[in-house]
């Protein structure tokens, strides 16, 4: 074969190999062993989940206790999301609060899940999203994605706020009034003397202190 064919030879053969190396996804369609095109389905979940985002409320946000509370999040995908509150991080898998569907917003990739139970009681809550993908070259259940958790602070309404204050001062005002009654209580007794007598000769100094 001639040198110059040689050459074209080389370069188509390169050229393949660039095209294998730059479009992985299209190259496993053919005659991969089905544990590379598992593990290239995987590396590119991975890469949907980085753009499965939560929008509301905020990291760190506060609201009333006793109002319903709406949260929000993007899914990259368009799979859809499921919401879940609670008390701690390490009961977000299992909540203790509430969870439930999103909502898909009209013309947006948003789910929305709103919450009458989240803010019942004045506290600290915990709250994220997931969803879960099956990877169809992979023979395997489903996959779940989660997103990392944030945490909101449910404040005490105006009514409970009063009533705490109320309560507070009629706990001082109890406190007092026993510290006072105890500093009585601890005061000698005018009938009390210092002697080495006679008791009715104390009894007697005592009745004319007391005159």
């Amino acid at each position: 074969m001639p040198r110059r064919s040689w050459l074209l030879v080389a370069l188509g053969a390169l050229g393949c190999a660039m095209m294998v190396t730059v479009v992985p996804a299209q190259a496993l369609e053919y005659g991969f062993p089905p544990p590379v095109v598992c593990a290239n389905e995987k590396q590119s979940n991975e890469l949907v989940e980085k753009d499965t985002m939560l929008l509301g409320p905020s990291e760190g946000a506060t609201v009333t206790a006793g109002t319903a509370v709406t949260f929000s999040g993007e899914s990259g995908v368009g799979s859809p999301l499921t919401f879940s509150v609670a008390s701690s991080p390490a009961l977000l898998s299992s909540p203790d609060i509430d969870s439930g569907p999103g909502t898909l917003q009209p013309g947006t990739s948003t789910y929305t899940f709103t919450s009458t139970k989240a803010a019942a009681t004045p506290r600290t809550i915990y709250w994220d999203a997931s969803f879960a993908r099956t990877l169809k070259d992979c023979e395997e259940p489903p996959v779940t994605f989660t997103t990392p958790a944030r945490t909101l602070t449910v404040l005490p309404s105006l009514a409970e706020e009063q009533a705490a204050a109320r309560k507070k001062q009629e706990e001082e005002a109890a406190a007092a009034s026993k510290k006072k009654a105890e500093e009585a209580a601890a005061v000698p007794s005018q009938a009390t003397c210092r002697w080495t007598g006679p008791r009715s000769r104390c009894r007697a100094t005592a009745r004319r202190r007391s005159s």
